[in-house]
């Protein structure tokens, strides 16, 4: 949600006479089995049809405020997803290569809107993010809980049956 712009209103938009054209191409295996042909498929209507999409929604329970209804914007909802990983992989091993992979994005959504902000001011609400900046990180097995805001590996001791951290500070 922090890389969309915020709906204040219902937006809505009719359509008539719409026809769509859907081209479905064979799959690796329908290939090797010798299909190779698309498969085309036209569908069109005469009906008036109307596209709504609601206006943005923002609920901050972690800091118990509830539906936020005015005034949010994607900074609330970066805040919040923060706040969210924070709270899991702070209180519960987590896969820190996916904990990584979504700092590294909030981070860099970050920069991305504060520099949107300076370069349209009040409106950088109303702005697209200019990439999509998550990435899905390889995976890995590496366990670890969050501490003042870093991530810290951990791994099984068969020995003390628990988990240690691997920098071997408590």
């Amino acid at each position: 949600m922090a890389s969309i712009p915020i709906r204040r209103v219902e937006k809505r938009k009719d359509f008539l006479n719409t026809e769509v054209e859907y081209v479905m191409k064979p799959s690796k295996d329908a290939q090797a089995s010798g299909m190779t042909e698309d498969f085309t498929m036209r569908l069109s209507t005469s009906k008036k049809r109307t596209m709504r999409v609601p206006a943005s929604q923002f609920f901050d329970h972690l800091n118990h405020r509830g539906e936020v209804t005015d005034g949010f914007t994607q900074f609330d909802y970066l805040k919040n997803a923060f706040e969210v990983v924070k709270l899991v992989s702070t209180g519960t091993l987590s896969h820190l290569t996916w904990v990584r992979a979504f700092v590294q994005a909030h981070d860099a959504l970050l920069a991305d809107r504060q520099q949107i902000q300076r370069e349209n001011g009040q409106w950088h609400t109303d702005c697209w993010a200019t990439e999509w900046f998550f990435k899905v990180p390889p995976y890995t097995k590496f366990l670890g809980k969050m501490e003042d805001g870093r991530p810290r590996e951990m791994r099984y001791s068969h020995e003390k049956e628990t988990f240690e951290y691997v920098d071997g500070n408590p």
